[in-house]
């Protein structure tokens, strides 16, 4: 006997959930239901969960006092099932949770904050009808294995997020990392270096036009100021162990979350290198290709 169906509300809220595995009910809302009512997504949202194709569950808000709470949701093995009939796609390769997250697991966190980024980038593109998302692959779908001319074994680099944007002349390609502040920095340092070593390999020509710019969106302005300094340091002694290049291999920009999803066009980067107080926006600075002659989707939102 074959799964229900679901509507094209419910479809849409499940496939979301596969792409970008946890969301709140208002993320939800504006990337499913921007031309409908915030009850209208509570009643959809509700509906799937009595149907027990995802998970619910709390996530406190405000701070030590505590605060009010809001539903996140997970796709659930019945909702795996569902989504692979109506999108041909594997089960096996559908992500889920057997059971309900719990809201103070790290992994949960970090996957919000990464899709509070794309619910404020697609908020700003609503505004900005010259700029569109063409892509934005969210962990666990994010990994990219490669092995380097004559190497035996594979290697891998993981962003938290893959994008592209395209305005008018260019697309930008962005490897987004989100740090939350809870990793060593060392875990950072030998991020940057398995990027560099992604570059150096050359495997990423297969993929993309141009080498992503890695960003770094970080919790604090304090945070990211000194993660850029940090990440300077590392492309400096990379690209000195192995070439003088005139320019960084890898362009490495930080910004903090605040920012970010109040503006993330604007002025908010600071670059790891170039002068101290430098400030870059996403659409003006780092890799970026000319814009093919004609428009493709890119198995973006």
């Amino acid at each position: 006997m074959h799964a229900q169906r679901p509507l094209t509300r419910q479809h849409s809220v499940l496939r979301m959930l596969y792409l970008h595995r946890y969301l709140a009910v208002d993320q939800i809302a504006t990337l499913v239901f921007a031309t409908a009512s915030r009850r209208a997504c509570q009643a959809c949202c509700t509906t799937l969960h009595r149907k027990g194709f995802v998970h619910r569950f709390e996530l406190a808000r405000g701070g030590l006092g505590g605060g009010r709470s809001s539903y996140v949701y997970a796709l659930a093995p019945a909702g795996a099932q569902v989504l692979a009939q109506a999108d041909n796609i594997p089960v096996v390769d559908i992500p889920v949770d057997p059971d309900a997250p719990t809201a103070q697991s790290v992994f949960v966190h970090h996957q919000l904050a990464a899709n509070r980024c794309l619910v404020a980038v697609t908020r700003a593109i609503r505004q900005r009808p010259r700029i569109r998302l063409c892509q934005w692959i969210s962990d666990p779908h994010s990994r990219l294995r490669y092995r380097p001319d004559g190497a035996r074994s594979w290697r891998s680099v993981h962003p938290d997020v893959i994008a592209m944007l395209r305005d008018a002349d260019f697309d930008h390609w962005t490897f987004l990392e989100i740090d939350r502040g809870t990793q060593p920095l060392a875990r950072y340092v030998a991020k940057i270096r398995r990027y560099a070593r992604f570059q150096r390999s050359k495997a990423w020509m297969s993929h993309y036009p141009v080498f992503p710019a890695l960003r770094v969106v970080s919790v604090s302005a304090r945070r990211a100021a000194g993660m850029a300094e940090l990440a300077a340091d590392v492309i400096d002694q990379v690209d000195y162990d192995v070439y003088w290049a005139r320019r960084p291999s890898v362009y490495v920009a930080a910004t903090a979350e605040p920012e970010l999803l109040a503006d993330p066009f604007g002025e908010i980067w600071r670059p790891a290198a170039g002068p101290r107080d430098a400030r870059h926006a996403w659409l003006h600075e780092g890799p970026s290709a000319p814009a093919p002659m004609e428009s493709a989707g890119a198995g973006g939102t």
